[in-house]
Order: structure tokens, then sequence, then C-alpha cells
């Protein structure tokens, strides 16, 4: 075990065996023994709070916990005290990445088969002092106390990028474009240096293969453009004379990550469709009726995306269920209906890449656990359970190295946390059920859609970017990078 403020790894687990008796069990006996820190400490005689993923039959388990504990601290069976148990509600709340050792309880007791000692805190956004009461200045490099990485603010105006499943990094990382208003700034990459400003396209993504090009729709026309950085023209790339206008997937679309793919809404006249085209063979591959007069926003059609592999096409309904207009569907590349993914219609979402396979993430049908369903399969897991997440976050998976990491990032504070302080950024990955808050945000608890963080990492995962008003409700709302080390 690390000595206090040491750091352990973003992904470090805290793993619990338990019999098939498990907790409730031990936690009778520690009501009836009375429980004891180490240090001669007291806690709290209090039922256990036991998730209910804990008690099942006897498995390993991940416990992802909400804050923090500042020295190491065992609960004992006072009677034997060679045998240490997490069970009080204080413990499982407080011990963040417990190491845990096994032991044998008594076979009469038929208890838990054991946890032991919760752990020697590493620096996490809670832990840390408070970043300064007001916003650094432009282009400021300011040491973040908690995740040891270095926050820059990137903007000298109130200008942010578009949504967290949007890139704001070109293919190479040398540019980056914060497209929420029009016209965008366009920035250096790596200097975050401001360039100038640019007409991109409507909804526009940057190429996942060419770094001069951006790609988009023309705003109320039923054309698919590139705008070239470079040349600073605008060019014409596909034209559907079927539709009205098009839209690039109500402003949540991305391309397959070959560039090959996108999915598209089209206006026939008062109604829209769905369809899939192909930009290297340039033709449609497939159509679907949607049978709505709107998309996107708050319409009963809310967004559609590609997958990274351009295999798939995900399409989220804004009500709730598993009927044929509702929750979150997969189609394939033709827009034939496979599966629901889900029943949570109007929820955020992203698509992930891991290790080739990819995956729905987002939040549970019935709780706010964070969940991932394998497009290929329809196997479900949790990633983050909802002991330590709330239902106001957003979730990206912008990333292009493929090794499945969530980015997620909280517009309102879990729990009661009040303070500015408690908005949180944090990395879980599909294979390991556990999260690393890694910093604060400093978003003030305004719910107004612009100051909403929205984090999005590049695209090697090792620079996070989010928008804050650094706590001031009223305040101008900046860009911030966090470079990790």
């Amino acid at each position: 075990m690390g000595a206090p403020g040491s750091l352990v790894s973003p992904f470090a687990d805290c793993a619990i065996r338990a019999t098939k008796d498990g907790l409730w069990n031990a936690s009778r006996l520690v009501a009836q023994g009375g429980i004891t820190g180490l240090g001669g400490r007291s806690l709290e005689r209090k039922r256990p709070y036991v998730p209910r993923s804990f008690r099942r039959a006897s498995s390993t388990y991940t416990l992802a916990t909400t804050s923090h504990w500042s020295e190491e601290l065992a609960v004992s069976i006072v009677d034997n005290p060679g045998i240490s148990i997490l069970v009080t509600e204080r413990t499982l709340y407080r011990s963040r990445h417990a190491k845990l050792a096994e032991a044998t309880c008594p076979v009469s007791w038929c208890c838990l088969v054991v946890v032991a000692v919760a752990c020697a805190v590493k620096p996490t956004y809670a832990d840390a002092p408070p970043l300064a009461s007001e916003a650094p200045a432009y282009l400021h490099r300011l040491k973040d106390p908690a995740s040891g990485g270095t926050i820059v603010r990137i903007t000298s105006v109130s200008a942010r990028h578009a949504y967290s499943k949007n890139q704001p990094w070109n293919a190479d990382q040398s540019l980056l474009l914060l497209g929420f208003a029009y016209p965008g700034a366009l920035l250096d990459g790596r200097t975050y240096r401001l360039l100038g400003f640019i007409h991109q396209p409507s909804q526009a993504v940057w190429s996942n293969v060419q770094p001069d090009l951006l790609i988009g729709t023309a705003w109320k026309r039923p054309e698919l453009v590139t705008y070239s950085v470079r040349k600073k023209a605008t060019e014409v790339v596909a034209v559907f004379p079927n539709y009205a206008e098009i839209d690039f997937g109500g402003g949540e679309g991305n391309l397959s990550f070959d560039d090959r793919r996108i999915a598209l809404f089209g206006r026939t006249g008062y109604d829209w469709d769905l369809f899939v085209y192909d930009l290297q063979l340039k033709r449609v591959l497939g159509r679907l009726a949607l049978h709505s007069e709107k998309v996107g926003g708050t319409s009963p059609v809310d967004n559609a995306t590609m997958s990274p592999t351009g295999k798939y096409v995900v399409l989220g309904f804004r009500e709730r269920g598993n009927g044929a207009r509702q929750g979150v569907v997969l189609l394939d590349e033709q827009l034939n209906y496979l599966r629901h993914l889900s029943s949570r219609g109007g929820s955020h979402f992203d698509i992930c890449l891991s290790e080739g396979q990819e995956y729905w993430v987002g939040t549970d049908d019935f709780s706010s656990s964070l969940v991932s369903v394998s497009l290929a399969d329809a196997r479900k897991r949790t990633i983050v359970s909802s002991i330590d997440l709330s239902y106001n976050i957003h979730i990206s998976c912008r990333d292009t190295v493929g090794e499945g990491r969530v980015y997620i990032s909280e517009y309102f504070a879990h729990g009661d946390r009040k303070v500015a302080d408690d908005r949180r950024l944090g990395i879980a990955k599909l294979q390991s059920e556990n999260v690393r808050w890694i910093t604060s945000t400093r978003s003030s608890e305004s719910t107004e859609y612009r100051r909403n963080p929205m984090v999005v990492a590049d695209r090697s995962g090792h620079r996070l970017l989010w928008a804050s008003d650094w706590g001031k409700p009223d305040g101008l709302v900046f860009t911030y990078v966090l470079e990790l080390h």
C-alpha cells in the first residue's frame, strides 16, 4: 500500500468476494459485536448499506465509490479482530480504492469470505486544495492538484466546443475547432493560440483521415459539403434531390472512423427520413421513413449516428420504452432493424470502440448506473455503479485509440454536493467497472445548456477539454484543457 498522497492506477479496483449468504449475515454479527476502527477510532453503528449487486452468489465485484478517506482504516469485529469487514454505510461510501485482503470466517458464521483494509488515499479532486476562485488568465497554465496535470484556459472570449460527441481536434491534432457558435474559433491544436475564425459547415465534424477537412451540411439545403481550412473553401460532395434539406444526425452525428459512411436525416416535405450515404461508393445504402415532422432537439426523433466501424447506425428517440419509436435502436448499414439497445429515450450516450468491438454506452434503463451494450451480441454490463453517478452527465468516446475509454462530465452535482468544486470529470473503461474522478469542472449550478461542461478527450486521450463558467452562473463561459501527465 502506498503512502498517503501517493498516486495509484486510475483504474484500480475495489474487489469484494462474498459468499452466497454474504454481507447481510456478516452485518448482523457486526451489529452484535460492535465495530471499531484502527487506532481506537469508533464508527457509528448503522444498518450497513449494501448495493444490490453485492447480494448475489459468490463472485468478484467492483466497488466504485463517491468520496475519499484520508488514512488507512479498517472495520473489525471486536471479539475477533483478525477479521476485517467493509460493511458500514460510512466505509462503503468513504473508501475509494480499497486494497483488500482475503481471510476465512468460521463456517458457523455463514458470513463473508472477506474484505479488509480500506485505502491510503491518493490525490483526487476531493482531497486536493480547491482551485482558485477566479478563473485562470488566458493561456495561463495552472497546476491541477487533483489530477497532477496542468489546466490551461484556451479562450480569451466566451467561446466553447460544440458537444461531447464532437471531436474538436483534427486528424493529426494540429488544429482545434470551437464550433458551438458561428463562425467557429480555430486554434492551434498544440499551443491553443487563436488562428482566426472560420465559416464551418452546419453541424461540422473533422474528417478522421484528412487533417485539412471539415465535413457537414449546407444550411437548410440538401447538400453534404466539406470545408478546406487551408484553402478556406467549401465544396459540395453530394446533393440529395429527393429532399428539401438534410441534417447531420440531429447535431449528434459522426462519420465512421474511415470517413466512408455517414447517417443523415432528410426532409421530404413535412416528414423526415433517415438514410445512410457511402462517400466512397457515392450512393445511398438504405432509407428509413421516420414519420416525424421534426428531428433533433426536443422532437420525437432525437439523434442518429454511424458507428465507428460503419457497420451500424444507432437511432435515438425522445420517448422512453421499447416500442417502434421509443428508446434507442440498433440498425444495420441498410437501416434494417436489429434490436433495441436501451429503453431510455432522450438520454446522453456515445458509441465506444474497444479492441475492434463496438459498444453503446449510456445510462441504464432503471437506474443512474452507466452501462455498455455490445452492438455485436447485445451483451450488457455495468461500467459505473449508480452509487457514484447521477443522471446529469454527458458521455464521450471520441478518442481514436480504441481502448474503450469513456469520458464523463457532470453538469449537476451528484448527491448532496453543492459547491462548484463538485461537478466532476472522470474516465472509465469498458472492461474495468470503475471510474476515476480526476478533477472538477468548476461549473456553477446553472443548468443553462451552454454552461454544461461536455468533456471530450483529444484523439490520443492525453488531454481533456471542457467548458466552464468557473462557479459563476452569470459569468463568461471559457474553454479549458487538462493536460494529463
